[in-house]
């Protein structure tokens, strides 16, 4: 199973040791992402449900 997990505005991947812990439990591969516009990604467009799901199609 594979997880792709956009993180809230503003959180770091360094700072996180406590989800990451809670993703250890899981049997899935995680990959965590910004999402559109956020962190080090590039705002192309509006973020909505639809952009979310296509940049997910990609990331997968």
């Amino acid at each position: 199973m594979n997880i792709v997990f956009f993180s809230a505005n503003g959180m770091k991947i360094s700072a996180s040791s406590k989800i990451l812990n809670k993703f250890s439990l899981l049997p899935a591969n995680v990959i965590w992402f910004d999402y559109r516009g956020m962190g080090v990604s590039d705002k192309k467009e509006n973020l909505s449900l639809i952009s979310l799901r296509a940049d997910v199609l990609r990331i997968f």
